[in-house]
């Protein structure tokens, strides 16, 4: 599956809140990434900003984006993101923090398209190996494979 623009606009939350909907480079770029390898008309659903417009000053940890992916414009879904390009030390990421991270984006998507069954951290070229060890070893005994961690040039060559 690949990146999908129109998955990404058509979601019912872009709709409701197309403030939201912001270039995907940039986001990359604001969380410390390059962004270089992406066009400037890749679009994303922002959920910190959903998050923060539907709160009412009571936030929960989301994801940070959600983009659209689809097969030749079939099978469509929202694929969920974090970027940890600032982390220095991977081991700080606690599974709880994971895991809440997940089901409160999973719970803003809810009702529209599909999520897929990946949930991506992309961290810096530096640290993605220690973060992979990590993740493993938070998540012993359970199937890991749904969180797949990997750096910005990985994301780009497998999504888009």
């Amino acid at each position: 599956m690949k990146y999908c623009k129109e998955t990404t606009k058509q979601h019912p939350l872009s709709l409701k809140y197309p403030a939201c909907l912001v270039q995907l480079k940039g986001c990359i770029k604001k969380e410390g990434g390059s962004g270089a390898l992406f066009n400037e008309d890749d679009i994303c659903l922002n959920l910190d900003e959903i998050e923060k417009v539907v709160s009412n000053g009571n936030r929960e940890a989301t994801m940070d984006v959600a983009i659209g992916l689809s097969e030749e414009e079939r099978n469509r879904q929202m694929l969920l993101v974090e970027f940890r390009f600032r982390y220095d030390k991977p081991s700080n990421i606690g599974k709880k923090e994971i895991e809440d991270k997940i089901k409160h984006s999973k719970q803003l998507l809810l009702g529209g398209v599909m999520i897929n069954k990946n949930y991506v951290f992309v961290f810096s070229p530096k640290k993605v190996n220690e973060a992979r060890s990590h993740f493993r070893r938070l998540f012993v005994g359970k199937k890991v494979s749904v969180l797949v961690i990997m750096e910005e040039k990985e994301f780009h060559d497998i999504y888009f």
